[in-house]
């Protein structure tokens, strides 16, 4: 029977290196938003049951008002706030934060007046959970195709997947600005070496892990403090 054994592997928590404005896939609802935010002048809002909630100007102007209908346009959600001259427009079209790195599975629109202001929109944990991903290279070597290499999020920041050889779980953390992994455990199977050298390549590297994105093409990229990187995509 499998033994599971300690495997080490933390991070720092960083800010994704090299990030932009890339969008990355989602399919989120933009009905399914409850919470935003921009930068430069920074705003934020938040859809509590049946009140909407902004920040506006770092702070400067506050906005709690009932949440009026929902109203879809072009596949986009749209809050009018008459009485504020404000309209709020949700996209389900990923975005990244321009400060930290961080994406997000919405942009959002606020329109006041004549201004706009743009931001980010839900959590950037449902761009990680969900599909089981597998890992197509690490350090941008492809990995050989007898060997596999899986990663899945799950709930209460768990994650769990096999690691070329073994099966491994352990915790992730995941705050505003970057992506880590804790001590994670495995099992105690030894395997030819290709399996073997994939493994010790994988656990190296999530030891490394310092944030993530989300390209245009639906896959997992996983940013390392060394500038290497884990690529993934989901498993069919």
């Amino acid at each position: 029977m499998p033994i599971a054994r300690p495997i080490t592997c933390c991070a720092a928590l960083i800010l994704i290196a090299g990030a932009g404005n890339a969008a990355p896939t989602t399919e989120t609802s933009g009905a399914a938003i409850s919470s935003a935010r921009g930068n430069e002048p920074g705003w934020s809002m938040q859809i509590t049951g049946a009140e909407i909630r902004l920040v506006l100007d770092y702070g400067e102007r506050q906005i709690e008002v009932k949440l009026p209908p929902a109203e879809d346009i072009d596949g986009a959600t749209v809050y009018r706030l008459p009485d504020e001259d404000i309209t709020v427009t949700i996209i389900a079209q990923g975005c990244t934060d321009d400060m930290t790195g961080m994406p997000y599975p919405a942009t959002v629109r606020l329109d006041i007046g004549d201004r706009e202001l743009r931001g980010c929109g839900g959590e950037p944990r449902a761009l990680l959970e969900g599909p089981e991903w597998q890992i197509s290279s690490l350090g941008g070597e492809p990995l050989p195709e007898s060997v596999s290499v899986t990663i899945q999020f799950l709930e209460d920041d768990r994650v769990a997947g096999t690691s070329g050889c073994n099966r491994f779980m352990g915790a992730y953390e995941l705050t505003g600005e970057g992506l880590s992994f804790g001590q994670l455990a495995g099992t105690m199977m030894a395997c030819p070496p290709p399996q073997m050298d994939v493994e010790r390549r994988f656990l190296e590297l999530m030891g490394e892990v310092i944030g993530f994105d989300r390209p245009d093409d639906g896959s997992l990229v996983l940013a390392t403090s060394s500038g290497q990187r884990i690529n993934a995509k989901p498993k069919r």
